[in-house]
């Protein structure tokens, strides 16, 4: 199978544009000719508080902000249609919580690179023991 036109984001917590220290937090997949578009999360903690030791981080409005993300993305599928849609979405972001601008990536089955990304690029590891 050849594959379909897709594009990635990650999404990403920086609690201080100045600096532009990010942690992934997600990631989004958009395949306009399989009409598909799906954010998946992160729901550890972890890796921000690791990341951001020492900042004054409100984890409860962090959590709010990724859902909201997700769920205007999840639930507005019809709404990207083009390229243009999903980067005219990304630079509306006026939080926390931002996406970087859309990736090239060829797609066989969406659920499966989508799950695929998501464990490349954001990862949810156990815990080690010490």
């Amino acid at each position: 199978m050849e594959g379909h036109k897709g594009y990635y984001c990650l999404i990403q917590y920086c609690p201080d544009f100045s600096r532009l220290e990010m942690a992934n937090v997600g990631v989004v997949l958009f395949c306009p000719e399989l009409r598909f578009l799906k954010a998946k999360l992160t729901h550890r903690d972890d890796r921000l508080r690791r990341v951001f030791r020492g900042h004054d981080i409100d984890l409860r409005r962090i959590e709010s902000a990724k859902k909201a993300t997700a769920e205007r993305l999840n639930g507005c599928q019809d709404d990207f249609q083009t390229l243009q849609d999903l980067n005219e979405f990304v630079a509306s972001r006026g939080n926390d919580i931002v996406l970087t601008a859309p990736r090239p990536v060829k797609v066989n089955e969406p659920q499966a690179e989508l799950k695929r990304l998501f464990a490349e690029l954001v990862g949810e590891r156990t815990p080690t023991s010490t």
